[in-house]
């Protein structure tokens, strides 16, 4: 039985940081009592022995601050480490002064928060044992030393996963390192497909890649369906030690070798399934590997929610913004249905330009609010009968950067930017908003100011008489080949513009 490094307490409110630094601690050998309220960790400092106590400062009932002043109450010897967020980090600094031992900032660095923790826990030790316990510690530190890869890299994950970065980058981070920790030679991670109830392969490493496309599992069919409905973890070892035969599906996914099968959930939630199969030779599974990759797949799942979480917000502002937009161009005849025109022409040329899904995705939200910084141009310019004068037209081209402003706070798509932005620079270098030419102007952009120019061009405009046929707007577009246009896009576009008649016919 590996040494106890010592008895830690720490309440927080939020369920899923306790869970998280739980199985963190759990894993470094220490024995953690988790509370959510600051009157329970007082029962408990009353009642029990601790060598540490970590406490959030914000909480309801009790603060942080009130558990600091009452834990030195009751017993002054138990050092007390307070959580805090950088909005109060004053706050943490006066409960230094009040004798807290130190304070710890969210999002955790991981080595950093197991640095401060050990250091708090040894600084009560030293004063309570002798030698031999400083021996002691002296040998933990030389185990600790042996993890700092796997110590590091479960950090690097949990960052990651604070600042809620690209979800797939996160993904792959959480397979390379899996693959660190177990030289495992193939690795796979599968989510589940909410429209089809089945876990499929997102990312993986070293695996047969035609084997894993047909992969299908579903939950609570065969072993792996089974794991993943009770959320257990499944290894060699269980298998032999309950006599359970693999099915053909299962034993081409995990062949006859050592194995590791662990869900990714959270909060009860079924997220998708980690796997790994051929270790190197005499490679055992254990407690310490499965705990390593449970907090992984941990990770995994708090992205993943997260991930979601923050794609629902940002669906939320499109849709609020799309209605903006259809509202301010429906009060307006020279506008009135532009920016819809706009995203299926995008749309449906992107797709001929053979852009994958998600690109064409990109495109044909970010035409719906290609405009959306007209919100802020005076109605009286936008509705104008006549040809706008010189100032009015300085103020008309802020309506590319005030529309990126807009969605900039909103964490909107950054694939959107460059369209909002750009859609009115020029090839030749003579557009705005800023004059970017050529190669300085995004794909998405040059794309978009094609569509966008031809949607101008072949509906009807309060300032000049009628609208130009199709065929004469493809004739302009033509003309302002190397120009207006980037040649390449612009060729292809005449190429694909019957599709366009109709499509829309």
């Amino acid at each position: 039985m590996k040494e106890n490094k010592g008895k830690i307490l720490f309440v927080d409110d939020d369920a899923g940081i306790l869970d998280v630094v739980s199985d963190f601690l759990t894993l470094e050998n220490f024995e953690i009592t988790t509370v959510n309220e600051g009157d329970k960790a007082l029962e408990m400092l009353k009642s029990s022995e601790f060598d540490l106590l970590i406490t959030d400062i914000k909480m309801p009932g009790l603060s942080g601050l009130e558990v600091l002043k009452k834990a030195k109450e009751i017993n002054n010897e138990v050092p007390v480490i307070v959580v805090t967020g950088f909005a109060s980090m004053e706050t943490a600094i006066e409960a230094v002064k009040d004798g807290a031992y130190d304070y710890i900032t969210k999002p955790f660095d991981m080595e950093k928060f197991l640095n401060i923790t050990k250091k708090a826990i040894k600084q009560k030790k030293m004063g309570q044992e002798n030698k031999e316990l400083l021996s002691n510690l002296t040998n933990l530190d030389q185990q600790l030393e042996l993890k700092i890869n796997q110590i590091f890299a479960l950090g690097e994950v949990s960052k990651a996963v604070a600042n809620i970065s690209d979800l797939d980058t996160i993904l792959q981070a959480i397979v390379n390192i899996a693959f660190e920790i177990t030289k495992a030679k193939n690795i796979a991670l599968l989510l589940a497909d909410d429209t089809s109830k089945e876990l499929v392969v997102e990312i993986f490493k070293g695996f047969n890649e035609e084997m894993l496309r047909k992969l299908r599992i579903k939950a609570g069919e065969g072993l792996l369906g089974n794991m993943a409905q009770e959320k257990i973890p499944i290894t060699k070892s269980l298998l032999v030690a309950k006599n359970i035969v693999l099915g053909k599906k299962e034993l081409d996914l995990l062949g006859e070798g050592e194995f590791l099968c662990l869900p990714i959930d959270y909060r009860d939630k079924l997220f998708g399934m980690l796997v790994l199969t051929e270790f190197p030779d005499q490679y055992h599974v254990g407690e310490d590997e499965i705990r390593v990759l449970s907090i992984l797949s941990r990770q995994a799942s708090i992205a993943i929610d997260n991930s979601m979480l923050y794609d629902k917000l940002q669906n939320k502002y499109l849709t609020t913004l799309e209605i903006l937009v259809a509202a301010l161009e429906a009060k307006c005849k020279n506008t009135q249905g532009h920016s819809q025109r706009v995203s299926i022409y995008a749309r449906e040329f992107s797709k001929f330009l053979g852009l994958i899904e998600a690109e064409v995705l990109v495109l044909e939200r970010a035409c719906a609010v290609h405009d959306i910084g007209k919100i802020v141009i005076p109605e009286s310019i936008l509705a104008k009968p006549d040809k706008l004068s010189e100032k009015e037209m300085l103020q008309m081209r802020t309506h590319p950067f005030k529309g990126a402003d807009i969605l900039i706070p909103l964490g909107i798509m950054r694939g959107m930017m460059p369209v909002v932005r750009n859609h009115h620079e020029r090839y030749d270098g003579k557009g705005y908003p800023d004059a970017l030419k050529n190669g300085e102007i995004p794909f998405e952009a040059k794309l978009v100011s094609i569509v966008d120019a031809f949607d101008a061009m072949t509906s009807s405009r309060s300032y000049r008489r009628g609208c130009l046929s199709k065929k004469e707007a493809l004739a302009e577009i033509e003309s302002q080949i190397g120009a207006q246009f980037d040649p390449d896009l612009s060729m292809k576009f005449l190429k694909f513009c019957p599709d366009i008649m109709n499509h829309m016919s």
